[in-house]
């Protein structure tokens, strides 16, 4: 079980990033100036094959207005 989760840690770690990369580039498409900056703390996520803690990717705009990601 313990390959299990370390797979589903992997496979919704990456599913997040692509979604963050896809959200910067929609942003910085409308003319928004966005980075990438760090992660959230940890959050845990329930699969079936347990609770697994993931890092959630922070955005920030340099203008200061804050910026929600949701994954999907």
């Amino acid at each position: 079980t313990e390959l299990l989760r370390v797979h589903a840690r992997h496979l919704i770690a990456t599913a997040l990033e692509v979604e963050v990369t896809e959200m910067v580039n929609e942003l910085k498409s409308a003319g928004r100036d966005v980075v990438r900056n760090g992660y959230l703390p940890e959050r845990s996520v329930t699969t079936v094959v347990g609770d697994i803690e993931v890092e959630v990717p922070r955005i920030r705009a340099r203008d200061g207005e804050p910026i929600n990601f949701a994954s999907k």
